[in-house]
């Protein structure tokens, strides 16, 4: 009787957990509006200090963020634009990675900045879906 109990007791906790990383379909563009807003009002973030200069042109994995997201940061003050319009030498190309699941139910998320030769930088960030929404849970 313990034994059963045991394993359903085991059974039940993996799956509550592996099914805490999994996350809808687009959700990765919202992840992406969430983080570069973390970026942008961190004052150790490169993009804080750099996008008043120049457009910023932002790739989720290999797509372009959609314009919905690309108005809602452009209220920001700071212009953003699809990643794929992006030309060496204008602007700041974005390229925030796909997110990575953990065991633990966060996800690693790696991003750079590229705005031409010899100026850039990149990061990771680790980032909770709670089912709803994104949150930054920390950043290097």
């Amino acid at each position: 009787m313990k034994k059963i109990f045991f394993k359903s007791v085991l059974c039940s906790v993996l799956s509550a957990g592996c099914g805490a990383n999994h996350i809808p379909p687009g959700s990765q563009f919202a992840m992406a509006e969430v983080l570069i807003r973390h970026e942008l009002a961190s004052p150790r973030s490169y993009l804080q200090s750099h996008t008043d200069r120049c457009p910023c042109f932002v790739l989720v994995g290999e797509q372009d963020l959609p314009a919905e997201q690309l108005a809602a940061l452009s209220r920001t003050g700071s212009a953003f634009l699809p990643g794929s319009s992006w030309v060496a030498g204008q602007g700041t190309r974005i390229r925030v990675g796909l997110p990575q699941s953990r065991w633990n139910g966060n996800f690693d998320v790696v991003h750079s900045y590229d705005c031409g030769r010899g100026c850039g930088g990149s990061g990771r960030a680790l980032l909770r879906y709670d089912g709803a929404r994104w949150r930054v849970i920390d950043e290097k």
